[in-house]
């Protein structure tokens, strides 16, 4: 019964990582659609993007706060990732065999 859910939970994240694969490549294409666009290089684009000369002293203090949170919230978000496969090797093994009776 456990494992059961445990089966369908890891399904569920095995669709949305395949949902999430897709997103990305659709989102790297119109990426690079973007800078064929512009005929724009993606390296040209990050050197100006760093110039603060580039920018108003507000503008540049806004992106670097922006900056500073994505950063952030990429480290949380990596740091909360669980591994569906050590869950389920985890639970495994605490499992008791059929055969046993449990007795307290």
């Amino acid at each position: 019964m456990i494992f059961n859910t445990l089966e369908n939970k890891s399904k569920q994240n095995e669709k949305k990582l395949r949902e999430l694969t897709l997103q990305y490549e659709r989102l790297n294409k119109d990426v690079e659609r973007f800078f064929n666009e512009l005929d724009v290089k993606p390296e040209q684009l990050s050197h100006m993007a760093n110039n603060p000369d580039n920018f108003p002293p507000k503008a540049w203090e806004e992106l670097k706060r922006l900056h500073k949170e994505l950063d952030e919230r990429l480290e949380k978000d990596l740091s909360t990732i669980r591994d569906v496969n050590k869950a389920k090797k985890s639970f495994e093994e605490k499992n008791v065999s059929r055969h046993w009776i449990y007795c307290r």
